[in-house]
């Protein structure tokens, strides 16, 4: 992705001594960062984080503010990475706190995503697009910090700014579900809007070819305990754009194909099964739809018989 960014408003003046960025010894400390997520994922990472360790070797943005005079930068998309010493700052130059004035900080991840962003208002992303690829897909994330003091490390807690959808499935696990092997082979999210501007904690001017999404890629036998659905060796659902089906492209719809082989012989194939998803999804939320799938209840008989009819009499016989 192309990289743009954008100052609102800095005042065009050169820093004093006070505000160095060489990597002389400074009293007041270098600027290190702490950096956590919330079960992000990133470039470097396509499955779900485990835990709020944010990616070692992915890389994020930061800019730096004085809160005294809070046009002017300190720190301009400064790209932090996580060092050979284990701190997380810039490796080609270090920055030092300043003696005189405050700091705020915005941090984005991934580095390098186009961006605007301003003191007061944060970030801004504009025209951005989603992936139904789930091998390449990154978790759009920002932060805020204003430091009480000056800590050791600023820590800098990511926020998704997108949302998670994924499936389970499993075989309705009544006795006679048992008799009979349920196999998943299709789950399809259609209609999914890949493209908008966020801005201000709002997503806007949802827009773009819907999406398509094809969580299985391999047959899926289903136990009575739920198991993701997911392609053969990836391990993530799908990071969209938070919508509610109302933007202009319709329902959010899975579509599930599935087979229920009840002896050697006897295979029922169902296609095209429809499910309209609730809405909406939200910023930072995680949904994960339960599939469930069982058997039709057994076919038995009751038999009867009717009785016979009277057809009234039928005449007298007489012999002799």
């Amino acid at each position: 992705m192309k990289k743009l960014f954008a100052l609102a408003a800095v005042v065009a003046v050169a820093l004093t001594s006070c505000v160095t960025t060489t990597e002389i010894p400074d009293p007041a400390g270098e600027i290190a960062f702490e950096a956590f997520n919330f079960k992000a994922q990133s470039r470097a990472h396509y499955g779900p984080i485990v835990g709020s360790a944010y990616p070692a070797d992915e890389h994020f943005g930061a800019y730096a503010f004085f809160t005294e005079s809070p046009n002017t930068v300190y720190m301009n998309d400064v790209e932090i990475q996580k060092d050979t010493d284990g701190a997380w700052r810039n490796t080609t130059q270090k920055y030092y706190w300043p003696n005189g004035g405050t700091l705020k900080f915005w941090c984005y991840s991934p580095y390098d995503t186009a961006h605007t962003v301003t003191h007061d208002k944060g970030f801004a992303f504009p025209d951005y697009t989603t992936t139904a690829d789930l091998t390449k897909q990154v978790d759009l994330m920002a932060t805020n910090v204003v430091p009480e003091a000056r800590p050791a490390a600023v820590a800098a807690v990511f926020h998704h700014m997108l949302a998670q959808v994924g499936f389970t499935a499993q075989a309705n696990g009544t006795a006679k579900d048992a008799n009979a092997e349920i196999t998943l082979n299709k789950v399809q999210l259609s209609n999914v809007l890949p493209t908008g501007d966020y801005a201000e904690g709002a997503w806007t001017n949802l827009d773009g070819t819907p999406l398509v999404y094809e969580f299985v890629d391999t047959p899926q036998v289903l136990t009575t305990t739920a198991q993701p659905v997911l392609p053969s060796g990836n391990a993530t659902n799908a990071l969209v754009i938070p919508q509610d089906g109302t933007e202009g492209n319709g329902d959010i719809i899975a579509t599930i194909d599935y087979t229920i082989k009840y002896t050697d012989t006897t295979v029922d194939v169902v296609k095209g099964v429809q499910y309209k998803i609730p809405a909406p999804w939200v910023q930072g939320k995680k949904y994960i739809y339960v599939i469930t799938i069982g058997i039709g209840n057994e076919i038995t008989f009751n038999p009867t018989v009717h009785n016979w009819e009277a057809e009234g009499n039928g005449g007298t016989i007489t012999v002799g």
